[in-house]
């Protein structure tokens, strides 16, 4: 009877712990640095389980799920976030070229740093839609992102 009951809780574990393992999966994100950005790249991950809005623009209300922040210097850079729950991301960078962390952004809102998205939506009616930017992460994947900058002075 006891080993009975240490076989079922074996066997309990073991599915336990084979479900947490497939339900990780790991973000490799490749930044095309096209512009030749120079900086601090910030890295945001937004996650969501059901989704993002469908009209929502609002990045700022967003708090990010995981942040990285690395040195670049106008090259092609790789970026990894591992162990993430199957669920909806979006990511959102931006080069910080004057140290003084954050985007800057001209009057009308234009940033003046290299940015990207996931999904590389055109930027010609300002911030994209989160959701636009989102995709469901359900195994490994390998994404590009590439680096715009307004080329307006």
């Amino acid at each position: 009877m006891f080993c009975m009951l240490m076989f079922k809780r074996s066997i309990i574990l073991s599915v336990a712990l084979f479900s947490a393992v497939s339900n990780a999966n790991n973000l490799s994100l490749e930044v095309e640095n096209d512009v030749a950005a120079l900086g601090t790249l910030h890295v945001q991950l937004f996650q969501s389980e059901l989704g993002f809005s469908q009209d929502s623009k609002d990045w700022q209300s967003l708090t990010p799920y995981q942040e990285q922040h690395i040195a670049i210097n106008g090259q092609n850079v790789s970026v990894d976030f591992n162990d993430l729950p199957t669920a909806w991301y979006a990511v959102r960078l931006y080069v910080d070229e004057n140290a003084n962390q954050k985007l800057d952004l001209s009057r009308a809102g234009i940033p003046k740093e290299a940015v990207g998205f996931s999904n590389n939506p055109m930027l010609f009616g300002g911030k994209p839609k989160i959701a636009k930017t989102s995709f469901k992460l359900s195994e490994n994947s390998k994404r590009q992102i590439k680096l715009m900058k307004d080329k307006r002075k």
